[in-house]
């Protein structure tokens, strides 16, 4: 596969709205300058003609019209070949599997209020929250071709989630109680960080996951939500209010 580094495509095609500086040197009647980018066969690369331009919706069109038709053409062993391009708008997506992760979040954030030095009642938050997240990363990760670079923070993130959590549920149970708390301030950061590199979906109306659609939403939104109720909880924890001399942290 060949890539013409003296063609304007090659650099617009780098923004979805195609905002970047094009070298000077780049210009339709230029001598082409083929650079290979891979030999196997295999290749990603972002193609206007392949989605709306605009950052306004199409004049005159609605959910399920066709606002793109186009041709890609390509040459393939020393064969051309034509790639049709039909794209269509998608309605947006339901806000209810988002509210219904943020809600059951909050619900599990509430009983961990009312025994925030406990860590072990965090689990009730950090755990169903970490599992969800690491489902959805990992459905998200592996369901892409390698070439469209899919994110491994995308996995790697819940799973620091989850090991966290073990730690601060050993770490109490061995009455290390700032560790504890310790540990899981790192988890709900994990869910906060993860939950904002994915945030994109929770509006958009394809998620490029093998997962459904709603259960990446509401994955996301728990996480957002519960893991900064958490955060919040942690640092109170750790920086509050400490229990006098033979009060007991945990009921």
């Amino acid at each position: 596969m060949l890539e013409n580094r003296n063609s304007p495509t090659t650099y617009v095609n780098e923004e979805r709205y195609a905002g970047v500086d094009v070298p000077a040197f780049a210009t339709r009647d230029a001598e082409p300058d083929w650079v290979e980018v891979a030999s196997d066969g295999r290749y990603s690369w972002h193609d206007h003609r392949a989605h709306w331009m605009q950052s306004v919706a199409p004049f005159g069109k609605s959910v399920g019209d066709r606002i793109v038709e186009d041709r890609i053409g390509l040459i393939v062993d020393g064969v051309e070949v034509d790639v049709e391009v039909i794209s269509t708008w998608q309605p947006e997506p339901s806000p209810l599997p988002a509210i219904g992760g943020a809600a059951a979040a909050l619900t599990l954030a509430a009983v961990a209020v009312f025994r925030w030095r406990a860590t072990r009642a965090w689990m009730l938050v950090l755990a169903p929250l970490a599992t969800l997240a690491v489902v959805a990363g990992v459905a998200q990760y592996t369901s892409l071709p390698s070439e469209t670079g899919p994110r491994l923070v995308w996995i790697a993130l819940p799973i620091i989630a989850v090991v966290a959590t073990i730690a601060a549920v050993v770490s109490e149970s061995r009455t290390a109680t700032l560790a504890a708390h310790g540990a899981a301030l790192i988890a709900a950061v994990q869910l906060v960080v993860w939950g904002l590199v994915k945030r994109d979906g929770l509006t958009a109306a394809i998620v490029p996951t093998s997962a459904p659609g709603w259960f990446d939403r509401l994955a996301v939104a728990g996480a957002l939500v519960g893991g900064v109720a958490l955060v919040a909880l942690a640092l109170v924890a750790l920086f509050g209010p400490q229990p006098r001399p033979g009060e007991p942290v945990s009921a």
